[in-house]
């Protein structure tokens, strides 16, 4: 619990320098990030779940968006934070109430997000963890493990009870923090992040064509609502439709092989991308 308990404390402590600096500052906002540890989709009670109880998350969610079809860039987190999520919500709830009470909540952007699905293996992650109605979890590029709970309270940009069903990724929240900010990324910088402001607003759909993973042995890319995905360099590459089978249990390839090989092309064409010698951002 200690690294829980440190990093509300510095959450706590940057809120108050905030409030300092927020007496002179203009009218950008200031941003809160918080990353919450191996998460799943199916973990909160505000993405479904009757068990856990999240009541500051829940109540959370309905000050801003809350977003169903986000993914983060790789189903895997830095050495893990050992938080445990009945503590990662108290603690978010701390940090919400001090923006209350420091008078920073209607100039304070806070995004909340998993850093990736709940871990599923044996022998890992908790057993009361879930990614449901998704399949596999953490290391995995099935949507269990890419595929996380979000939600960005805006005041003023974005309505409070909103639902945002666009395709977004982690890597749109730099790019996007800034442009709130008033700056401009680096032109020389590859970004394969976008600005998402306008689909969390509900006013443009996804700036995305399509994203991409590699991790470990996976290869994955998701191009509207489908996904197309291995699990190892040497198998074959199984085709779904998100939209009708969101648990990824019917493979299309042979129903629908020439679909299969233009989002084939796509991911090849990202993967020499990436090869390529560029400056990357995010």
């Amino acid at each position: 619990m200690k690294a829980n308990i440190s990093t509300a404390s510095a959450a706590l402590a940057l809120l108050l320098s905030l409030a300092h600096v927020g007496a002179a500052a203009d009218k950008r906002p200031n941003f809160v990030l918080m990353f919450v540890d191996n998460v799943g989709y199916g973990d909160l009670g505000c993405y479904g779940n009757r068990q856990v109880k999240t009541p500051n998350i829940d109540r959370f969610s309905t000050e801003g968006v809350r977003c169903t079809d986000f993914y983060v860039g790789a189903p895997s987190c830095s050495p893990s934070r050992g938080a445990v999520l009945t503590a990662l919500d108290a603690a978010i709830g701390r940090v919400l109430r001090a923006l209350d009470e420091l008078k920073l909540r209607n100039n304070t952007v806070v995004i909340a997000l998993s850093d990736n699905g709940a871990f599923m293996r044996p022998g890992e992650g908790f057993k009361v963890q879930s990614n449901k109605p998704f399949r596999g979890g953490g290391v995995m590029c099935c949507d269990g493990g890419i595929r996380v709970p979000c939600m960005v309270r805006w005041p003023g940009r974005i309505k409070p009870g909103t639902v945002c069903s666009e395709m977004l990724s982690s890597l749109d929240l730099l790019p996007m923090i800034v442009h709130a900010a008033g700056g401009e990324p680096p032109v020389d910088i590859v970004f394969d992040g976008k600005d998402a402001t306008a689909a969390l607003t509900g006013d443009a759909p996804t700036p995305h064509d399509q994203l991409c993973w590699i991790f470990r042995k996976y290869s994955a890319i998701r191009w509207r609502n489908y996904k197309l995905i291995k699990s190892d360099p040497k198998q074959p590459w199984a085709l779904y439709d998100l939209e009708k089978d969101s648990g990824e249990t019917v493979d299309l390839v042979n129903k629908h092989p020439q679909l299969a090989e233009q989002i084939q092309t796509r991911f090849e064409r990202w993967l020499a991308s990436i090869h390529g010698e560029r400056k990357r951002g995010n």
